[in-house]
């Protein structure tokens, strides 16, 4: 996995025809250094690949320990065996812990979601650690999780967490502070920022309206007769449908439609 701080996602081709391009996952806020541990108030990401004593995926420590992620320096990027006296299942709420010790069964590890709150979540190095899902960073304390496979249309994220595109499907990731825009509202089609979880950011020349570089949109259902008229209801206008937001192959996803004036 790519822990550059612009690191960059393949997005081919959603069903408007656009060519396949490189876009950059979520920017820094302006002052972060891109260095370090998220400290209150900004948001950073180390681009130093974890070492590892042991690996997260197999939990090939001793009996009665688990493999989990502790600090050395300003971020959680070692993992090592530590004492398992923890039994909170994944999706729980937690609190951190540079010692590894987190209260998380093993398996797990405790990731920082919104400042000083965590939820207990698979811990990874790579794709192949998450049954299903993909090994992602998250964005307060720069440590790697188990992102879980979800569907935008029946959102099964934990808490604090959002369901968002991929290459080819969608995983549970974290919100930031100020993704709150609704139907209509500009947010960066780039780094998919600024809407509110369950909705995503799209070019401003697909949503009626938006008179800025990206405007968010609903999700929709490609296989309900009703989408293109409940499309059309949220934004108020005639000619806005109900189109697959996938133009490849996304097995499992191909019901999942955005609303959009077709280009």
């Amino acid at each position: 996995m790519d822990r550059h701080l612009l690191r960059f996602q393949l997005l081919c081709g959603v069903a408007w025809g656009v060519a396949c391009q490189q876009l950059p996952e979520p920017a820094l806020p302006s002052g972060d250094t891109g260095t370090g541990g998220a400290t209150a108030g900004s948001t950073t990401f180390d681009d130093t690949p974890p070492s590892a004593d042991c690996d997260p995926g197999d939990q090939d420590c001793p009996d009665g320990q688990k493999c989990t992620a502790i600090a050395q320096g300003a971020t959680r990027n070692h993992y090592t065996c530590v004492a398992d006296g923890g039994d909170l299942p994944e999706g729980e709420p937690c609190t951190k812990s540079a010692d590894g010790i987190d209260g998380c069964a093993a398996g797990t590890l405790c990731v920082e979601d919104r400042l000083d709150q965590g939820r207990c979540l698979g811990a990874c190095l790579n794709d192949g650690d998450c049954s299903g899902g993909r090994c992602r960073q998250a964005p307060f304390d720069d440590v790697d999780y188990c992102a879980a496979a979800c569907d935008p249309l029946v959102d099964t994220c934990p808490p604090n967490m959002a369901c968002t595109p991929i290459q080819d499907g969608f995983v549970c990731t974290f919100p930031y502070e100020d993704d709150t825009g609704v139907a209509g509202s500009s947010c960066d089609p780039f780094a998919n920022r600024g809407c509110m979880p369950g909705l995503t950011c799209l070019q401003g020349t697909l949503i009626p309206g938006c008179g800025d570089a990206g405007c968010c949109t609903v999700f929709c259902n490609t296989t309900d007769p009703q989408a293109a008229s409940e499309c059309q209801s949220v934004f108020g206008t005639p000619g806005v449908t109900c189109v697959e937001f996938f133009s490849g192959p996304a097995p499992g996803y191909e019901h999942v439609g955005v609303c959009m004036v077709p280009a």
